[in-house]
């Protein structure tokens, strides 16, 4: 775990020096931004490594986020600010990053009888669509995946 530990940081810290020296972000958004810890993305169904999630917040709210490659290249950076330096209508950062309330919101696709597991931050189908994948259990051993992305939670389709 050290290791991925150790491999957090350096993806931290690479988008903290991007967003510093402009490659990613705003010019309003370093100065009200917070680089928080990284989040792996496991491939779905396998767990290894794809990616790397790194939030970038304001106060309580995400602001965006850039996604790097295991080589901590710059797969993406994604703004959910509507006009630079707007803090407005940024989404509640704990629903993209706490896996408490992800789980608390899977719970809305549950059925009552269903054990929910713990969330894991993977992607849908592509790579482009992340989301929180959470075990749903039932008591006959049967499970199904339900994501999260967000506020929106869905079941795979087959």
């Amino acid at each position: 775990m050290s290791d991925n530990t150790s491999e957090g940081e350096k993806a931290r810290n690479r988008v903290v020096e991007m967003l510093e020296t402009g490659p990613i972000g705003d010019a309003a958004l370093p100065e009200a931004a917070r680089v928080l810890e990284p989040i792996r993305v496991a491939e779905p169904d396998v767990d290894g490594l794809h990616s790397w999630f790194v939030p970038v917040a304001v106060g309580d709210r995400l602001a965006g986020f850039a996604e790097l490659l295991p080589d901590l290249e710059l797969a993406r950076y994604s703004s959910f600010q509507r006009r630079p330096g707007d803090a407005v209508g940024l989404p509640d950062l704990a629903a993209w990053t706490d896996p408490e309330t992800i789980r608390q919101r899977a719970g809305r696709g549950s059925h009552p009888d269903e054990t929910l597991g713990e969330p894991i931050l993977t992607y849908d189908r592509e790579p482009a669509r992340l989301a929180w994948r959470v075990r749903a259990t039932d008591p006959e051993g049967h499970s199904r995946s339900l994501f999260v992305a967000g506020d929106y939670v869905y079941e795979q389709p087959a």
